[in-house]
């Protein structure tokens, strides 16, 4: 299938060191985060891809719950 796609990504943000020591209040509310991703974009035609997602998001913020993300796309090309 040459005109399928597909892609995994990663992303991480920290806080460094120095801001969490400057501020109690932020430092009990934030942490580190990080998250994945995977997608594979399936060519029906040339002009027409429907994809399909899905993330992993470790929260930065300690009062959130860690998240699944699904999601699917159709786009046409004109």
């Amino acid at each position: 299938r040459p005109n399928d796609r597909m892609g995994i990504g990663a992303y991480a943000m920290f806080a460094s060191d120095d801001f969490k020591d400057d501020s109690i209040l932020l430092d009990k509310l934030l942490d580190d985060e990080t998250g994945f991703e995977a997608y594979y974009n399936f060519a029906i035609t040339p002009w027409a891809q429907i994809s399909a997602d899905a993330q992993y998001i470790k929260q930065g913020i300690k009062t959130s719950d860690n998240a699944w993300v699904v999601g699917s796309r159709l786009s046409l090309r004109f």
